[in-house]
């Protein structure tokens, strides 16, 4: 270890992160400080005479020989640095984060090797994308049992409530058509119920649908899609044109995800594009299905777009995000917008 009698001595020893100095045509260790020997267990002149074999993990891709080729790239002037799965002399593994690069040291190339213990990072990022799994696991059933909820909810409405409105038509028509026709007042007020009645029926179904379109389970996604841009069109004099490929195949859960971020690109446009034109793209790209919705409003500014981003935004990056998929959206100030959804879809369903 004759090297720390030399200039950079001091600071090879204060550092906090296991540093060794490697010999530029070979690979071999011929220097190390007192923190590269802590870490992994084994005394300098231990891992001097042993090499890098002597610390490997020893399963593919964390034998000696890969760490010589990266300690090799290093040499040939290709800076590395990736996670390696060590051992310790106590035969345990753990993971290390290292950096090598060539160096010129004490006047000589050489590569220097950088090492630090990241086994409790990794410990904890393993904890939190276990978190992350169980929390879109938990969303998604979350997200399934209000579909159903609103499903039976939606049916009830319609069946039950829509069917003893319809009957209480019925008996009003029929009590309209006995009364007597200089009965003005009594006549005047049951074409006024027969008014309110079939107000409150279409109000039923507007609710009914609004929870969820029975066309969605009956018909399928792009009934349904039809359906929801002929109302948006109508409340918002917004014109709108839908292309879809009529051969997709889409199981429930997909076409319940794609109307749901459907129905919520339509409320971002009618409260911020100030739009006078909608088109809709419903296709197969690769392997995904792809939902393009276009408008020529306003525009997102990209100046203002991450305050601007709603929580309309980001339940459709959750939805997607759930499923794999991919969420885009971009604009130009007064050239509209465009949002893109990518999920991962296979022909006859996921």
């Amino acid at each position: 270890m004759g090297f720390k009698t030399k200039s950079y001595a001091v600071i090879f020893e204060a550092a906090n992160d296991g540093m060794a100095i490697h010999d530029l045509k070979t690979g071999r260790i011929i220097d190390l400080n007192l923190k590269h020997s802590q870490i992994y267990g084994y005394s300098p002149e231990e891992l001097i005479a042993g090499g890098i074999d002597l610390i490997s993990a020893g399963d593919p891709p964390y034998t000696g020989q890969d760490a010589l080729r990266w300690v090799l790239k290093a040499a040939a002037g290709e800076p590395q640095f990736f996670e390696w799965k060590a051992r310790n002399k106590a035969g345990h593994h753990f993971w290390t984060e290292v950096s090598l690069k060539r160096a010129l040291i004490d006047g000589q190339d050489r590569v220097l090797a950088i090492s630090r213990d990241v086994t409790e990072r990794k410990a904890a990022e393993d904890a939190l994308r276990n978190s992350r799994e169980r929390l879109r696991r938990l969303t998604s059933h979350m997200e399934h049992v209000r579909e159903e909820e609103r499903k039976r909810i939606a049916r009830e409405i319609h069946d039950e409530l829509g069917q003893a409105l319809t009957a209480l038509r019925l008996d009003v028509s029929f009590l309209h058509k006995r009364i007597s026709r200089n009965q003005k007042k009594l006549i005047g007020k049951a074409e006024a119920m027969i008014t309110l009645v079939d107000d409150t029926i279409k109000t039923v179904q507007r609710i009914s649908g609004e929870l969820r379109p029975g066309l969605l389970d009956d018909l399928g996604l792009i009934a349904a899609m039809e359906w929801q841009l002929q109302g948006f069109q109508a409340r918002t004099g917004i014109r709108c044109a839908l292309k879809a490929d009529e051969a997709m195949t889409l199981d429930q859960d997909l076409s319940t995800a794609l109307f749901r971020i459907f129905q919520e690109t339509l409320t971002n446009i009618s409260r911020h594009a100030r739009a006078s034109k909608v088109e809709v793209t419903l296709g197969v790209r690769d392997e995904s299905v792809l939902l393009e919705v276009k408008d020529n409003g306003v525009g997102i500014d990209k100046r203002t777009f991450p305050r601007a981003e709603s929580y309309g935004l980001m339940g459709i990056r959750e939805r997607v995000s759930f499923r794999g998929g991919r969420f885009t959206i971009h604009g130009a100030p007064n050239r509209g917008t465009t949002a893109t959804i990518l999920l991962p879809y296979k022909n006859g369903g996921i």
